[in-house]
């Protein structure tokens, strides 16, 4: 028997949410769902963005073949687009499979649940890693195995970095209050009624505590992978959440207690094994963007070439600091500030010094263009009534234009979308920003 449209169009949906909720664990399997629904989509033209949207993304797509064309290593250079290529299709179709607010809150939800497992076991990932660990512990075998993994006092789990576990919490934090916040809304008042007249309180759902521990859970994770910039990131989240959401007692009492604890542990513990300390900004840090400008200086229009920071950057350190030479001969275990670097820790300095300054200033006005509408369309209808965003899916808006400007703020200080789950999760919350922005002319989407 013959499959209906609608059938396929519920089975692809089905699919689809089942591969992102599993993602984080599954990712070869769920590659292969996220795969198949995208292939669905695009073949049965269910593409849903708008003209200037799919024309931005041509552009964008031409000027990285350009650039490949032209680098350093042309080889490494294409395989690099990997990272680029198939999200801009995928963010294409996204807009299909949301639907509508109430949609993207179910799927949201399932992303946010999804991580209670890794926030927990990161908390026992850094205590296992500590320093203090007693000698009797370090001798099992699991913990030996555990301790072996680079980068002490810090929890990574399954990520390449444990700044790839940070932003990805961080934006799961941002996504998870948004939801919280949307289902406040939801809960407290009804969509016909006056602004004033509210809905009787509810017990929440085993679904809706799953949320909350999901969310909060999230700062236990930040916390363990001892990233200071996500967790700087996290404790303006919280802040900015327990203001807009104050009304709702358990998000603000939650907010408070989580901001006392990790304020308690950082000061107590440290970060990651680190005293807490303002010195973002090293000497290693510092020498390596300035290599980056210097490549920027020498190739400004179409860069050396996607994945080529890392051929050129030992040659451009020992040129302009010829005692790193000495250095990386005489110590056994190199200085940092003398040793390999694969990217500048600045997703937009690398960006610009291996595509150039027009694809860097073209990916910026994209993301800045969506979070200049999604503002709009919040602080319009705010202005209009301020009760608006009480009563249709400004709230979830909210919650996506702060995942997004999360993700964007903690690219200045790291690189980190080379991991394939934070990379998707990014595109999601693109893709959820686009389609809660309320769309002048529905009909020219195709």
């Amino acid at each position: 028997m013959t499959e209906t449209p609608s059938s396929q169009n519920r089975l692809f949906d089905r699919i689809f949410r089942g591969s992102l909720a599993g993602f984080l664990y599954l990712y070869v399997i769920s590659m292969a769902g996220i795969a198949a629904s995208m292939g669905y989509a695009l073949t049965h033209g269910k593409s849903a963005i708008d003209r200037p949207t799919r024309n931005s993304l041509l552009i964008l797509s031409g000027l990285l073949m350009l650039s490949s064309l032209l680098a350093y290593d042309r080889g490494e250079a294409f395989l690099q687009l990997i990272h680029f290529l198939p999200f801009f299709l995928l963010f294409a179709v996204l807009p299909h499979f949301f639907k509508n607010a109430e949609r993207l809150a179910l799927l949201t939800t399932d992303w946010v649940i999804a991580t209670i497992p890794i926030n927990l076991y990161a908390g026992v990932e850094a205590v296992l890693k500590a320093d203090g660990l007693p000698r009797s512990l370090r001798r099992i075998p699991f913990v030996r195995w555990i301790r072996s993994a680079p980068h002490a006092g810090r929890a990574m789990l399954m990520f390449n970095h444990p700044n790839s576990l940070a932003v990805y919490l961080v934006v799961i934090l941002a996504l998870g209050l948004g939801v919280l916040y949307y289902q406040s809304v939801r809960q407290s008042f009804k969509p016909d009624s006056s602004p004033g007249e509210t809905a009787p309180p509810r017990l929440p759902s085993l679904r809706q505590r799953l949320l909350y521990v999901g969310t909060y859970s999230t700062l236990l994770g930040i916390f363990s992978s001892g990233s200071r910039n996500g967790l700087l990131i996290a404790i303006l989240l919280i802040l900015v959440y327990s203001i807009l959401n104050r009304s709702n007692r358990i998000v603000l009492m939650a907010g408070l207690i989580s901001l006392t604890g990790i304020m308690a542990g950082a000061i107590g513990f440290g970060i990651g094994g680190r005293s807490l300390s303002l010195t973002w900004l090293d000497d290693s840090r510092l020498r390596i963007w300035q290599i980056a400008g210097g490549l920027i200086h020498d190739r400004s229009w179409l860069g050396w070439g996607l994945g080529n920071f890392k051929f050129l950057y030992v040659d451009r350190l020992l040129a302009q600091f010829p005692e790193c030479v000495a250095q990386r001969r005489v110590y056994r275990v190199i200085p940092v500030e003398c040793a390999d670097a694969t990217h500048p820790h600045n997703f937009w300095l690398l960006l610009t010094s291996e595509a150039g300054f027009p694809l860097a200033i073209g990916f910026t006005l994209f993301i800045g263009w969506l979070c200049f509408r999604a503002g709009r369309a919040i602080f319009s209808d705010a202005a209009k009534d301020p009760n608006l965003i009480r009563s249709n899916r400004q709230a979830l808006l909210t919650g996506y234009l702060l995942a997004v400007l999360a993700f964007s703020v903690f690219a200045l200080f790291d690189v980190t979308y080379h991991d394939i789950r934070v990379n998707l999760l990014n595109w999601l919350a693109l893709g959820g920003l686009y389609t809660l922005i309320p769309k002048s002319n529905p009909a020219s989407q195709s």
